[in-house]
């Protein structure tokens, strides 16, 4: 499974794991899951998670924050 740098983003960005559950529209406990490893995320996750922190490119959740 390719890691997502949720946690990082989230932090990166002063958001809160319920505030990025709003702002994205996934439910608090698939993000936590997700955080954790032990949930898979599926490429709309991934667009909905973009969205929510103002990213072009979805892509860029696969890296750390610069």
């Amino acid at each position: 499974m390719i890691q997502l740098f949720l946690r990082e983003w989230r932090e990166h960005r002063g958001l809160t794991q319920q505030q990025l559950a709003e702002r994205s529209g996934i439910a608090l406990p698939n993000l936590s899951k997700i955080e954790l490893g032990q949930m898979r995320w599926h490429s709309e996750m991934l667009e909905q998670l973009a969205l929510a922190f103002d990213l072009d490119d979805p892509r860029r959740l696969l890296f750390p924050p610069a």
